[in-house]
């Protein structure tokens, strides 16, 4: 693993024998790099240490929309105790995937202020295998996934998972 390039805080990164299992609970959560809303590479194994929500979402779905909302709140209220928000848009308005472009108007849009990642290769499939969006994956600091699917996906419920897994 190495650090990428971007202005996302993060701690020392992964152990070296850390090992990619899956996106399902009681996996080690892939090593996936991302594009972000300001054109930076961001790798999920730069958060290693933080508890991690991650929100898969779409920008046609309604429920994503009204969960973008409350993103920054979110993140803003943990961050202090190691938390880390991420947003994958995995298609635009026009089913496409997400430019900068596009992930820069939805952080705008929402105020987003965390990290908003564009979908580029194509782990929608293993991501939301059902298709149902917004699905939101809790991750612990050891990158392993507590929560693969939190439901209802609403931010009292994703509050109330996140502060147990602090």
């Amino acid at each position: 693993w190495e650090a990428p390039d971007n202005t996302w805080d993060y701690l020392d990164g992964p152990p070296s024998d850390l090992k990619s299992e899956g996106y399902l609970r009681g996996e080690v959560f892939p090593n996936i790099e991302l594009l972000d809303q300001h054109g930076d590479m961001v790798s999920f194994w730069q958060f290693y240490g933080m508890v991690i929500a991650l929100d898969i979402s779409t920008m046609w779905c309604g429920p994503c929309r009204g969960l973008a909302e409350e993103v920054d709140h979110t993140w803003k209220d943990y961050e202090a105790q190691g938390f880390m928000y991420l947003t994958i848009l995995t298609e635009d308005l026009s089913s496409q995937i997400p430019s900068v472009e596009v992930l820069d108007k939805w952080a705008s849009d929402f105020s987003v202020t965390a990290p908003v990642l564009s979908d580029s290769e194509g782990y929608r499939t293993q991501l939301v295998p059902t298709g149902a969006y917004p699905r939101l994956i809790l991750i612990d600091r050891t990158m392993e996934v507590t929560i693969d699917n939190v439901t209802p996906a609403n931010d009292e419920n994703i509050r109330a998972k996140i502060e147990e897994a602090l």
